[in-house]
């Protein structure tokens, strides 16, 4: 099975009074990740 492989671009979301952001980088592939939730910061691994 292939799994999708994201090197850039950003996911914006709005789900009620939350807004999410998922941001892939600047095309490094190197399996970082930013996610910031209601201004919230954080860097994550991806899978």
């Amino acid at each position: 099975m292939l799994s999708p492989k994201f090197a850039a671009g950003i996911v914006e979301t709005t789900i009620g009074d939350r807004n999410a952001l998922l941001s892939y980088g600047d095309g490094t592939c190197d399996r970082k990740a930013t996610l910031i939730i209601n201004g919230q910061t954080r860097e994550i691994i991806l899978r």
